[in-house]
């Protein structure tokens, strides 16, 4: 059933039994991308909702030179564009490009909208998905106002872990550093720096921060 796929996501989760009928029957596409394929260009039609099921998509944005500005990765067990179908966008105002080999399904979203407009639970569903995607970007906004790497660092991990104190790196150190808005070589540096001071504890993608207080002054 397609819907087990679906059900991976909590966006899917805890939503009515005619919600799963109702998937169950729209006309979803399955596709399979290569890494360096173009999904979808900028300014095409928007009709799909992308739900990734293993991989990696990436949307980015080009200067009047060329230059690539990556404004969001989307990984395994991830949606989107709710916030551009709910906003009444029509056309993407980014390139959407495969980052790693991926299984995606389309969903058409003006049928989805549908569905999730007439049961409370997923619209519920929906408005978290989007509260936390907002966040999220305004937690990326925010990081990259520190001039230095090093405070960016601090900030993204004061701001990101829980009362654990750990940290999982979003992705690989290539798109961790795409998000900080600097470079692999950068950011293994000052990682490294952050280690051997003692204020954080690097193992493989996890970080466990061991003195916040030295992370808050490096941003204070």
């Amino acid at each position: 059933m397609l819907y087990m796929d679906l059900s991976k996501l909590k966006l899917f989760q805890g939503i009515s039994r005619a919600s799963i009928l109702a998937l169950e029957k729209l006309p979803i596409v399955r596709r399979h991308y290569k890494a360096g394929e173009v999904v979808a260009a900028f300014g095409d039609e928007l009709r799909s909702i992308y739900v990734i099921i293993s991989g990696c998509l990436k949307t980015s944005e080009f200067t009047i030179n060329g230059g690539e500005i990556v404004s969001s990765y989307y990984n395994a067990y991830d949606a989107f564009p709710f916030y551009l179908v709910y906003s009444e966008v029509h056309y993407l105002p980014y390139t959407i490009t495969c980052h790693e080999d991926a299984e995606v399904l389309l969903l058409p979203s003006r049928n989805l909208q549908s569905i999730i407009k007439e049961d409370a639970s997923f619209m519920e569903n929906v408005l978290i998905f989007v509260s936390k995607y907002c966040n999220y970007n305004k937690k990326v906004i925010r990081t990259t106002t520190y001039p230095k790497v090093a405070q960016r660092l601090a900030f993204w991990f004061l701001s990101s872990t829980g009362t654990d104190g750990i940290f999982r790196m979003p992705g690989t150190q290539e798109v961790f550093a795409d998000i900080l808005q600097t470079n692999r070589s950068t950011l293994s540096l000052e990682l490294n720096k952050l280690k051997k001071e003692g204020l954080i504890k690097v193992s493989r993608r996890y970080v466990t921060v061991l003195d916040r207080g030295a992370l808050e002054k490096l941003i204070s």
